[in-house]
């Protein structure tokens, strides 16, 4: 109330103020120094009251006013555009390793039949040569020497051959092959060797007869020869 009597009265005293300095004076002629001394009959004497009469002057301000909205105390949450929502790549997936194998709670058990074959490994098969000598001493030109042959084991559903190898220049054999099957492999069967002379005086000679078993199971063995000279020195 008495703010807004305050107003009025300051209201007043600018529209009185603004009316005095903008009138027309109707005595140009007049100086200052004329006017008369007594104050006007018609100036209103202006007495603050608590209590004005009237509406009071608001005054209207200009622009729009500024709403500041209050703070709540829940915020909208943010949304984001189909771009800005942050999304795995299809590369980013993490992997799953499946494992390389399924662990099992517990061994199977295996039940074997007893009257079904055992499950073996066959033996390696090996051959092996005889020779009813274990070396021969011949002279050049000579009585010839005997060598008996056999295998160790059956050569298998058929026969095989046994060739005779006599080494060196000198020696010579009465047979190069024999031939040994399921039902002989085990009788001894023989040939003569002999040295040719060379009229050369030379001493004793080391010279072999070798073996080689073809057709089934490879097998091979030598026999050494000793040939003594014919010539004396």
């Amino acid at each position: 109330g008495c703010r807004h009597g305050f107003r009025a009265l300051i209201l007043a005293l600018m529209i009185h103020e603004f009316s005095a300095t903008t009138a027309p004076s109707t005595s140009p002629s007049t100086s200052p120094s004329t006017a008369p001394s007594s104050s006007p009959t018609n100036n209103p004497t202006l007495v603050p009251s608590c209590s004005p009469t009237g509406s009071p002057f608001v005054p209207t301000p200009t622009g729009s006013p500024e709403t500041i909205s209050p703070a709540t105390s829940n915020p909208t949450p943010r949304t984001y555009s189909p771009s800005q929502t942050p999304s795995q790549s299809p590369s980013q997936t993490p992997v799953t390793q499946s494992p390389s194998c399924t662990p099992t709670s517990k061994a199977p058990t295996i039940t074997r039949n007893p009257t079904a074959s055992p499950n073996t490994i066959a033996p390696t098969i090996t051959q092996q040569i005889i020779t009813d000598v274990s070396s021969l001493s011949i002279t050049e030109g000579g009585t010839s020497g005997t060598i008996g042959v056999k295998l160790a084991r059956a050569p298998g559903p058929s026969s095989v051959t046994l060739y005779i190898n006599p080494q060196g220049s000198q020696l010579t054999a009465s047979h190069i092959y024999f031939y040994f099957t399921p039902s002989s492999f085990s009788s001894y069967q023989y040939f003569t060797v002999q040295a040719s002379a060379d009229k050369y005086a030379e001493g004793i000679q080391t010279t072999y007869v070798s073996f080689n078993l073809t057709g089934g199971v490879a097998a091979t063995a030598s026999v050494p020869v000793h040939i003594s000279d014919d010539v004396l020195a």
